[in-house]
């Protein structure tokens, strides 16, 4: 009835001259539980709700540490009797971790939308730890890859499923393009400043929204920079121009249209088009455990 009961019993123990100590199984707990079922079914339902673990700590009356040891638990437990079906469409993402440059690296199903595991960092051989944590049976049957242009996850793609397609998507895509705007727009600023043209002055936020979303004034000057004939506005257009390729329906026409823009592009120069959070955790053990109990849609429950 939800009134906090503590349970104190003395387990029987055999001390096997083969095995060495063994402990009886009791039926209100998992061995080397400190809760019984019923409490750790009701943490997990609390901390699937509240998200967050000082705030399911607090509600349940636990502490951190407790909390902690009852997500690890579900883990670790859920992962031993976890079993893959046929991955046909899996991705490898990167997340940073964190402050600075660290990363890690994540496995997802796409179609049952889970993570399968992550890994610290984001390297070749980073991503070659996640794919060994497929079977190799697991891994023949891998018909596409989603992926950023990231050369690592791209090499290790390729050693280790080398039948799969590459894709990237849309969302990656978006981002390496916008970013190229940017670099462009810092590039040609530097060199205007210079000669003391303030022109994209104060620009920046302009080539990134989307002219839709402009107010008058915004519009008005973002139109001025766009017929100026600068480097960035070409950048702009060739980037507003690429999303056309994900209308074409027959992969030959796709193919042509890039030849076009990509040869576009390189006509025009610019470099930077051609090229192609999570705070908090002081260690990448605990946060690997919350992307699986709250994203890896696993049996988190004990029997």
């Amino acid at each position: 009835m939800q009134f906090q009961t503590i349970i104190r019993a003395r387990v029987p123990r055999v001390d096997c001259p083969t095995d060495g100590v063994k402990t009886i199984a009791v039926n209100w707990a998992e061995p080397g539980g400190r809760f019984s079922r019923l409490f750790e079914r009701f943490a997990i339902d609390v901390l699937l709700c509240a998200r967050n673990v000082k705030q399911a700590a607090g509600l349940m009356g636990l502490s951190w540490d407790e909390v902690d040891h009852i997500l690890r638990r579900a883990v670790e437990r859920a992962l031993s009797r976890r079993e893959l079906e046929k991955l046909s469409h899996v991705g490898i993402d990167e997340k940073s971790f964190r402050s600075g440059q660290s990363y890690i690296s994540l496995l997802t199903d796409l179609q049952g939308r889970r993570v399968l595991d992550v890994v610290e960092g984001r390297t070749q051989e980073a991503a070659e730890a996640l794919w060994d944590t497929l079977s190799e049976e697991q891994r023949a049957e891998v018909e596409a890859v989603a992926i950023d242009m990231w050369e690592p996850f791209m090499n290790a793609t390729q050693a280790k499923v080398p039948e799969a397609e590459l894709v990237h998507d849309k969302f990656h895509v978006s981002g390496h393009l916008n970013e190229a705007v940017d670099q462009v727009r810092r590039a040609e600023h530097k060199q205007l400043m210079a000669a003391g043209d303030e022109t994209l002055k104060g620009s920046r936020q302009l080539w990134l929204y989307n002219p839709m979303n402009f107010s008058a004034e915004q519009a008005a000057s973002f139109a001025a920079l766009r017929d100026s004939g600068l480097k960035v506005a070409r950048a702009w257009a060739a980037k507003e121009l690429f999303p056309r390729l994900w209308t074409y329906r027959y992969e030959g026409a796709a193919r042509r249209f890039f030849k076009q823009w990509f040869g576009w592009v390189s006509r025009s120069r610019l470099k930077p088009l051609i090229k192609s959070n999570a705070r908090g955790f002081r260690s990448f053990d605990n946060y690997r455990i919350r992307i699986l109990f709250f994203c890896g849609k696993l049996d988190l429950y004990p029997l």
